[in-house]
């Protein structure tokens, strides 16, 4: 399993630099053995030194990084139960007093303000829904600015209570902010506390971080052990990474029609990234004839919920006649959402006037961005700068030219 990646803009990391999504400004749909590979999905007009080569089996470089496809160690939970924060079960009602239900009412409302407003004083006695609850507040900054420093402690002081929840979000927050080995083992053991209480979340993160020997030693089979715990019990996680896990072949044989399975029951409970490696599966031949329709079927699920590398991919697909819609406004969608190839991608529909009325600035105001962002992998910055440097010939050009005169 793979190595971490920096942040999850890379998201799918290896998915989603081999997914075609570039080789930068070209489009290689997933399998290699396609007949055309003259990059015709991207402009006419695009430089060819843009274009770069075409990438070999995507599928293959997917399942090698299952940790970055997903990306899962480092996410907050997507659902508000995966973060448990679903209104509490009948069996617990009666531990919360009406302000607290209170609280949850506002939050699902989404008056995140007025929720914490009611669930800070209940915290203060120690309550661990309420704790769970503004320390779930102050992570995603959904009451103004994001405090990982009081997430950590109200989560910690709930976690100590032997609240299950808290556990899990500690140990979720303790990876999003290692910064060395010690932080990693301390994910372990809260991991490992909510494991022993029987949840599935827990027992899916953990083996993400035996899948990375993060914390533990490295254990291809514990992890997928784990995983498989995990998704015999329908979590979408363990069911994700049993599929990805059926693709590389490291911890389990590879079985490509397993993987499908897993992924297809990850993605229908609504995982994204199962979602998005779904579609990129379809597109290869690892299942037989590609299957262009629910490969696009699975990539606009994974867009709808504003998965920024899928918002990049149906813009590809888009550009290629395989999707519906202007593949420039599904790039700009993508740069909103944080994909750095998607923001590239912008800024070279910007810069070539298609799909958008050209504009050079804002083109060349995002492709600095991309070229300088920490995020940025060697070979998307290095397309920036050839797409700067095209920008800057082009003024040398017309400036000559009007010198001329």
């Amino acid at each position: 399993m793979p190595k971490r990646k920096k942040h999850s803009v890379v998201l799918i990391g290896a998915a989603i630099v081999a997914f075609a999504l570039i080789t930068a400004m070209q489009f290689h749909f997933l399998a290699s053995r396609e007949a055309d590979v003259r990059s015709p999905h991207m402009p006419a007009e695009m430089p060819a030194e843009m274009q770069g080569a075409p990438r070999s089996d995507a599928v293959g470089q997917i399942a090698t990084d299952q940790m970055a496809a997903g990306a899962l160690s480092r996410h907050a939970p997507r659902r508000l139960s995966e973060a448990g924060l679903s209104p509490p079960t009948p069996e617990f009602s009666e531990q919360l007093s009406d302000t607290l239900h209170r609280a949850f009412k506002r939050f699902q409302e989404g008056d995140y303000q007025k929720a914490l407003q009611l669930a800070q004083p209940v915290a203060n006695t120690d309550n661990p829904y309420a704790l769970h609850l503004v320390g779930y507040i102050y992570e995603r900054g959904l009451a103004g600015a994001r405090d990982l420093k009081k997430a950590r402690h109200y989560y910690q002081r709930a976690a100590e209570m032997g609240y299950v929840d808290a556990e899990v979000s500690l140990g979720l927050l303790l990876v999003a902010t290692a910064r060395a080995e010690a932080d990693y083992a301390l994910a372990v053991g809260w991991f490992k506390r909510a494991a022993s209480k029987g949840d599935m979340r827990a027992i899916a993160r953990l083996g993400t971080l035996y899948a990375e020997g993060l914390g533990v030693p490295r254990d291809d089979v514990l992890a997928m052990s784990l995983f498989e715990q995990a998704a015999a019990k329908g979590n979408s996680e363990g069911l994700f990474f049993v599929g990805m896990g059926a693709l590389d072949g490291r911890g389990r044989p590879k079985d490509p029609k397993a993987a499908a399975q897993n992924l297809i029951l990850a993605a229908n409970a609504g995982h994204v990234e199962a979602a998005f490696n779904l579609a990129l599966l379809y597109r290869s031949d690892l299942l037989g004839a590609p299957d262009k329709a629910e490969a696009t079927r699975y990539m606009q699920s994974a867009a709808a919920a504003g998965y920024g590398p899928a918002l990049t991919a149906m813009g590809l697909y888009a550009h290629n006649g395989d999707a519906q819609g202007n593949a420039a406004d599904w790039f700009e969608k993508a740069s909103v959402a944080g994909d750095i190839q998607g923001r590239l991608l912008f800024a070279v529909s910007l810069a070539k006037g298609d799909g958008r009325e050209r504009n050079v600035d804002a083109a060349r105001a995002l492709a600095v961005d991309v070229a300088n962002h920490p995020d940025a992998s060697p070979e998307i910055a290095a397309r920036a700068d050839m797409l700067l440097r095209q920008l800057a010939g082009e003024a040398l050009a017309k400036r000559a030219v009007g010198l001329r005169e």
